[in-house]
């Protein structure tokens, strides 16, 4: 049976930039809890922005943040993975600036920007994330992850860029949707919050379920037998998982989640 459930958010548990969180999908996540099961939630976004939208639906959700920087369960803090030393973070944050990329610079309470443009600005803050506005990252203690932005890119540019290949000698660079590019760790990702949370709390893999629709969540996948690719996603998403589920404006994380609960409440009855 099913014990720990990990999902990216924007395009697999709900819609992008969706403004809530539907009644039903509340209603079932936490009907799992009751049962033990464990959700985590897999993004790449800072601790405080996920925690002002997921928060209210129970105090034992677990917090897979910043593509793995960051793990809390509930309020609980339990691992930081830095980016990089700060040779690292000069190397990086020197060659992002010379290449003239807009970036953003996660830290565990907040998000730092340089030269991030008003609208994504602003769009980001309506998302509920943290985000700070500063003269100089470099400044900036205990950075997990770094965003590229690509606003008028898509994937194929982002995947492409030359300047970013380059950078992939030092770090992990994953698409992360279409507007973004996820630079972290060599060796981290989504996937080492996911098994540091099997290790603390006795999970297994075969006990472990993992959705997304990025490349960012490819390492998830490869905790699990049991991983889903939302179906539309890119090649290497979908070649990565062991099956496929709908879009979330199609429900599919939804049924899902109905059908394991529906598994437990038969075994309950048994």
């Amino acid at each position: 049976m099913i014990k720990l459930i990990a999902t990216d958010i924007d395009g697999t548990l709900l819609p992008p930039a969706a403004g809530e969180i539907p009644e039903d999908l509340v209603k079932v996540m936490r009907s799992l809890m009751e049962y033990g099961v464990r959700i985590m939630i897999a993004s790449g976004r800072p601790y405080r922005g996920l925690h002002n939208v997921f928060g209210f639906i129970g105090p034992d959700l677990i917090y897979n943040c910043s593509n793995g920087g960051c793990l809390y369960c509930g309020k609980e803090f339990i691992a930081l993975k830095p980016l990089g030393t700060r040779e690292d973070m000069e190397y990086l944050v020197g060659k992002l600036r010379s290449m003239g990329r807009m970036f953003t610079c996660d830290t565990p309470s907040a998000c730092y920007v340089e030269n991030l443009s008003d609208a994504i600005f602003e769009r980001s803050l309506k998302a509920g994330i943290n985000m700070i506005r500063t003269d100089d990252v470099l400044k900036i203690p205990d950075i997990v992850k770094i965003s590229v932005a690509y606003p008028d890119g898509g994937p194929d540019r982002h995947r492409n860029d030359p300047g970013i290949i380059e950078l992939r000698e030092r770090f992990q660079a994953a698409p992360a949707g279409e507007m973004y590019l996820d630079i972290n760790p060599l060796g981290g990702g989504k996937g080492t919050g996911v098994q540091l949370v099997q290790e603390k709390f006795g999970i297994l893999p075969e006990e472990t379920a993992a959705f997304g629709d990025a490349s960012n969540d490819i390492s998830m996948f490869e905790t699990t037998p049991h991983s889903y690719a939302v179906e539309g996603s890119a090649e290497d998403v979908l070649a990565a998982a062991s099956g496929r589920i709908p879009g979330p404006r199609e429900g599919g994380m939804l049924a899902w989640m109905k059908d394991l609960l529906a598994e437990y409440q038969r075994g309950e009855k048994a």
